[in-house]
């Protein structure tokens, strides 16, 4: 999976997040590209179409708040920042979260393992097929 994001702000205007997500699963490529509030509900929603098109038993998940934590105050711009994504889906919560330098590769960590635990739990349901794949992160 790969991730592309651009931010335009102009005077007088509240800032345009785009995000455009490209995944492959199984012989599918599928590559989609939305707007949001910011990086995180911009890719969230680029993720989501991109997967949509694969599963659509993952309408019911929802992004219900996201936490950013600086793990290295001391070393200022370049701190490691831990993004916590919290979720929901048919009465079940849970909390993933990545780890990176760079803020926006954090976020899409943690973004990906939410919806890859999703669409485990939507698989053992029977609701759907997940692809084998040489990427172990999308096998289940």
């Amino acid at each position: 999976m790969r991730k592309e994001l651009t931010c335009h702000a102009t005077p007088y205007q509240q800032a345009m997040t785009t995000a455009t997500a490209r995944l492959r699963a199984g012989d599918a490529v599928r590559s989609e590209s939305e707007q949001g509030a910011g990086p995180v509900d911009a890719l969230a929603r680029a993720l989501r179409q991109c997967l949509f098109a694969l599963y659509p038993a993952i309408t019911e998940i929802r992004l219900r708040d996201y936490r950013v934590h600086t793990i290295e105050p001391a070393h200022g711009g370049a701190s490691r920042v831990r993004v916590a994504i919290d979720w929901s889906e048919s009465g079940k919560r849970w909390t993933t979260a990545g780890v990176s330098a760079d803020l926006v590769e954090a976020a899409w960590l943690a973004l990906v393992g939410g919806f890859q635990l999703a669409l485990m739990r939507v698989a053992g349901r029977g609701l759907a097929t997940l692809p084998s794949t040489t990427d172990m992160s999308w096998a289940v």
